[in-house]
């Protein structure tokens, strides 16, 4: 099983987006998907694939304080069926996004041993080919914790120095402490006059990473405004078709 942690040192880069989107191309593709909501402060993955709160009876934070096991925790997300009437189905683990619960997460974290043992159990009673986890922005305990699991950090930023020097210090601590075997930098909402290539270049350059990706701003996506997913909506979109590639490479 593939583990991939997405990651970014400031909010807003559009990580949790990418995170489903990418989901679903990788079941589209014919992987079998789990995704893990470690978000929680802001979980937004549950909304992003049209759960209300209350269709989640047992949340991440439940199975961490022991109320639940793996099994009563994934939640199976139907996708709409696509131009060949094929319908795929999306595995999720979501924090719970109840006010008194976020209080409580503030209060504590979820520990390296707790999250191998989810991500295990996660795999065995799933028989999964990948497992994508969206975290908290920034550099925590836990945000340590999860990259230590990770086999791919998938690194998002956009085009602004601090984001450039905040993502530096991330790629630095994974190279330096965490041995991570691969580290990709997504450039997001790209300015559409930017040099792709020179940006892919710099950017391998600057952060001493082998991969490099663009994603171009969108009105399209911008306009969607996180109430569907994007490549479902636009299935033909440049953007979609970009995003495609990018989760192919990420299974090879």
């Amino acid at each position: 099983m593939k583990t991939i942690m997405v990651h970014s040192f400031r909010r807003g880069t559009g990580k949790s987006n990418l995170v489903a989107n990418l989901a679903v191309l990788m079941v589209q593709g014919g992987a079998k998907v789990g995704v893990i909501d470690l978000n929680f402060l802001t979980p937004s993955l549950a909304m992003l694939f049209g759960l209300d709160e209350d269709q989640i009876a047992c949340s991440l934070n439940d199975y961490l304080w022991g109320r639940c096991r793996v099994t009563q925790l994934v939640q199976p997300v139907l996708l709409p069926a696509g131009i060949s009437g094929k319908t795929w189905e999306v595995l999720l683990a979501s924090a719970s996004s109840r006010p008194s619960d976020v209080e409580r997460m503030l209060q504590g974290r979820y520990t390296f041993e707790a999250l191998g043992e989810l991500l295990l159990q996660f795999s065995q009673a799933y028989a999964l080919d990948v497992v994508l986890m969206d975290t908290p922005a920034g550099i925590t305990p836990d945000t340590l914790a999860t990259m230590a699991h990770a086999q791919t950090l998938v690194m998002m930023l956009h085009t602004d120095q601090q984001d450039y020097q905040g993502t530096a210090v991330v790629v630095d601590i994974a190279n330096r402490y965490l041995n991570i075997p691969r580290q990709i930098l997504v450039l997001n909402d790209a300015p559409l006059s930017l040099d792709v290539n020179q940006a892919m270049d710099e950017m391998r350059s600057a952060f001493n990473v082998t991969e490099a990706w663009v994603l171009p701003h969108s009105d399209e996506l911008a306009t969607l405004a996180s109430a569907d997913l994007f490549v479902l909506k636009q299935p033909l979109h440049p953007l979609t078709l970009q995003m495609q590639q990018l989760a192919q490479s990420l299974l090879d």
